[in-house]
């Protein structure tokens, strides 16, 4: 597999996931992203995490179930 291939792949995936939050004003699950883009929840958990590691995002609520 190309490099450049390879890093285009994840700066799509990164510019996918933030104009979801962009066009919800950042309200959004992960599952919710993950739908609206075809992707699993889990891979959405992964790039906010980079995305939050990289400053391009902040996480700002957190919800328990009881």
């Amino acid at each position: 597999m190309d490099l450049s291939t390879s890093v285009d792949f994840w700066s799509e995936l990164d510019a996918d996931v933030l104009r979801c939050l962009v066009e919800r004003h950042g309200e959004m699950t992960p599952a919710e992203i993950g739908r609206d883009l075809g992707i699993s929840e889990g891979a959405v958990c992964s790039i906010l995490g980079m995305l939050v590691e990289a400053g391009r995002v902040r996480i700002c609520s957190v919800e328990g179930i009881v």
